[in-house]
């Protein structure tokens, strides 16, 4: 019954813990996938130009592919440290959630051997 109780308990502390975790994770998927659309955009937009002038200069396309760089970048300036969080607080977490097992399991043992039972 205590190590039902505990795994209970550590349960519902680990989902605390891990509160906010889904968050980080669709920040770090999407900012990436919204950098690549726009992305897409710049590119359509530079062949958007060189329909339009019916030849290919470098000065056409520059805006397009201006676009196209600064979301590339923007996406992952955002996941990449967004990231690094995550791997950071995951880490945190594991470390939190051993010492509970460590310390779950120590005190079953204590009581066991107190109370004078078998496991």
């Amino acid at each position: 019954a205590v190590d039902e109780a505990i795994e209970n308990a550590s349960i519902i502390e680990m989902s605390y813990l891990e509160k906010g975790f889904i968050e980080l994770s669709s920040s770090i998927t999407l900012a990436p996938m919204l950098g690549f659309l726009g992305t897409v955009a710049g590119m359509i937009t530079a062949f958007d130009a060189i329909a339009a002038a019916r030849a290919v200069d470098a000065t056409i396309v520059a805006t397009g592919i201006r676009i196209a760089l600064i979301t590339t970048e923007a996406g992952l300036i955002v996941a990449i440290p967004v990231q690094f969080f995550n791997n950071v607080f995951m880490t945190m977490v594991d470390g939190i959630v051993l010492d509970m097992q460590r310390a779950s399991d120590k005190f079953t043992e204590v009581l066991t051997e107190e109370l004078g039972l078998a496991r």
